[in-house]
């Protein structure tokens, strides 16, 4: 992350929310590189030279566009934090931003400071959970399943699987929990985030779809009914 100023990448065909929202992060002590289309934003944030992206769904005639920079992004920078920032509200839409790698979905009549807050506490989350893995630095070998915390990547089969950096913590609790219940709450404090029950389940659904990809019978992330889920051999 940027020392002094993080940068936001952010990504938002309408001029004027585009504007306002320029001037909100600017205020606030953000520096924020904004483009209008997928295309410049992809070329500009695949760079990795931003600390976190604030992407809108729907670009003019680009109707998924967002989504499809998320899944880019996601894939080629696994320690970027992700937000949309958008009027769809449909619970769909937002499940499928969860199972892209978004870490938030935000929509565009969420009061102005309450988007900050969740950057804010984005950007802050990512920072010390960083330090934490980095202090850490072991590997965890479960099976097949193998967790590189110094990179921040999971491994199946000795095949990557394509996680956000909230599905790996999702995913490293799950593994080091010795074969144990992890309920949401715990998952949750090992990933630092405080979000709706479903929330969870939705990063659940997806880590199992990135697994069922290598390996289509995969069951090793059992859900334990009223407790949670558990990882099993």
């Amino acid at each position: 992350m940027s020392a002094v100023q993080p940068v936001i990448g952010y990504l938002e065909d309408d001029p004027v929310i585009r504007e306002n929202y320029i001037d909100l992060l600017e205020s606030d002590g953000y520096s924020v590189v904004s483009f209008d289309n997928r295309k410049d934003a992809s070329d500009s944030f695949l760079d990795g030279d931003i600390d976190l992206a604030l992407l809108d769904v729907e670009l003019g005639n680009d109707s998924f566009g967002g989504m499809e920079l998320c899944k880019e992004l996601r894939k080629a920078h696994p320690d970027i934090p992700i937000i949309f920032l958008t009027s769809h509200s449909h619970i769909d839409m937002q499940s499928r931003g969860w199972r892209l790698g978004a870490d938030d979905y935000v929509t565009k009549d969420t009061a102005l400071e309450l988007v900050l807050l969740r950057i804010r506490a984005l950007l802050k989350r990512y920072s010390v959970l960083r330090n934490e893995f980095e202090h850490a630095a072991n590997d965890c070998k479960q099976s097949g399943l193998s967790i590189d915390d110094k990179c921040y990547k999971a491994y199946w089969n000795s095949e990557q699987l394509d996680l956000s950096l909230t599905q790996f913590w999702l995913l490293t609790a799950l593994a080091k929990s010795e074969g144990k219940a992890v309920n949401h709450d715990q998952l949750q404090a090992a990933a630092n985030i405080y979000v709706e029950p479903n929330t969870i389940v939705a990063h659940i659904k997806s880590i199992r779809e990135e697994f069922k990809k290598i390996t289509p019978s995969f069951s090793s992330i059992k859900t334990e009914r009223g407790r949670g889920y558990r990882w099993v051999d």
